[in-house]
């Protein structure tokens, strides 16, 4: 299991266009969700707000208050769970869940060898690439001297 998750781009674009002054909350509630799913690696899951706001640093009510803007928003949508007359925690679906990537190891070439020596350094020159060029030319004296160019 993976230490990390996915945000996608477009959802954290989405909460700092539509919400305001308190983006900064919305996205902390939000990154707790996906931290949530990414531990149990689905998209849907049970949780008490309680554990999120915890997770969020937020208090409370702030989350409760901030629950209905995602749902509003298109990127959490919420079942209510209620067992022997008592509200136990909700479920949460998150739609654009993106399951954990595995940290990448060593790159290997498709026969498993590993790959060869690095390249040799490109530069930009004149709106193309080129490789680096190293020159030896004589200065005055007829002493030999490097040029780089670049």
């Amino acid at each position: 299991m993976t230490n990390w998750f996915k945000v996608v781009r477009a959802d954290r674009d989405l909460i700092l266009k539509k919400c305001g002054n308190s983006a900064p909350s919305v996205m902390m509630v939000w990154l707790a969700f996906c931290d949530f799913a990414n531990r149990n690696q689905a998209s849907v899951i049970t949780v008490g707000i309680v554990q999120v706001s915890r997770a969020a640093g937020i208090s409370h009510r702030t989350t409760e208050r901030i629950i209905p803007r995602l749902q509003k928003l298109g990127l959490l949508t919420v079942k209510k769970n209620v067992q022997g007359g008592c509200w136990t925690p909700s479920t949460y679906t998150l739609p654009t869940f993106i399951p954990p990537v595995p940290t990448p190891g060593p790159s290997r070439h498709n026969d498993g060898t590993p790959p060869g020596p690095m390249a040799e350094p490109s530069r930009r020159i004149g709106g193309t690439y080129s490789k680096t060029l190293n020159t030896k030319t004589p200065d005055k004296k007829g002493r030999s001297t490097v040029k780089r160019g670049f």
